[in-house]
């Protein structure tokens, strides 16, 4: 009988320390700051990106983690930093991170991105993206395919 409880007791023991390693994960980066061209506002773009990360995924140290990413976006964003009000100009559909299921390290959950936002004049901008992904080839994207000309 005590070998039972023991069991029993073990089993929930290591039940409660992998759902304590489970969890959601949020983050939210700004890339590619450029002033207007009259230098009144900032253009930037962010990333707002979200995901179910369990298993351990300690970089060097277990083995990495499995990551299931439900939410991935970019969007065109101004600030005027004389009120701080930020104002969302455009987003952009689901970056090609957003769906996956994969197994990477803590530290690299939500992969690589580089982002350049640029004036063609003093009207139009140009955006490009691009985004490696763990364990898979780098893939990257143009403004027309993954954020567009804004």
């Amino acid at each position: 009988m005590k070998k039972i409880v023991l069991a029993i007791a073990l089993v929930l023991v290591v039940a409660v320390g992998l759902l304590l390693l489970a969890q959601v994960q949020s983050h939210e980066g700004y890339f590619s700051p450029v002033y207007s061209p009259d230098g009144s506002e900032v253009y930037f773009i962010a990333r707002e990106s979200r995901s179910l990360v369990a298993g351990l995924g300690f970089e060097s140290l277990t083995p990495p983690a499995y990551v299931a990413v439900w939410h991935d976006r970019f969007s065109l964003r101004k600030l005027d930093p004389g009120t701080g009000r930020v104002e969302i100009l455009k987003s952009w559909p689901a970056s090609p991170v957003e769906g996956r299921h994969m197994r990477t390290y803590r530290g690299r959950v939500f992969s690589t991105a580089s982002t350049q936002l640029r004036w063609v004049d003093e009207k139009t901008s140009s955006t490009r993206s691009a985004f490696a992904f763990p364990r898979s080839r780098p893939r990257s994207a143009t403004s027309s395919a993954a954020l567009g000309t804004t």
